[in-house]
């Protein structure tokens, strides 16, 4: 990943807020975000109200969302894990479940501090949310 290098090459330790801060995505000035995100060294909580993924998908029915909800897992996934090994990545809402919000909850245990959200060990350590809704 570009950012990982860039970030190596540049003395930057790798972690959430200097991936976050320094995201050069496609199209990232047309998601519309809700509130300010929390961001730390560990951990970016923030909650997307419209992305033009999820908007096209939706237009395919249950079955593009579903593809999109691959799409979602496994993209972000890859980001994070090839930036920095590690990373716990769960949504408690997603646009591609049929919920109205992406709220993003990623978090690198490891780099938890007090103050973080999640920084008790145990909660830190949930594996993010199941694959297949529950019916």
């Amino acid at each position: 990943l570009a950012h990982r290098e860039r970030h190596l090459s540049q003395g930057k330790e790798l972690n959430m807020k200097n991936l976050m801060e320094d995201w050069d995505g496609p199209l990232v000035s047309v998601w519309t975000w809700r509130d300010e995100p929390y961001l730390s060294e560990s951990t970016w909580h923030s909650e997307c109200a419209w992305c033009p993924y999820a908007a096209a998908w939706q237009e395919f029915g249950q079955e593009g969302l579903a593809l999109g909800y691959l799409y979602d897992m496994e993209v972000h996934t890859t980001i994070l894990e090839t930036y920095r090994p590690g990373a716990i990545i769960r949504w408690e809402k997603l646009k591609t479940r049929g919920d109205q919000v992406c709220q993003f909850r990623f978090v690198w245990p490891d780099l938890l501090k007090h103050g973080d959200p999640g920084y008790d060990p145990e909660a830190a350590t949930r594996p993010h949310l199941p694959l297949v809704p529950a019916p």
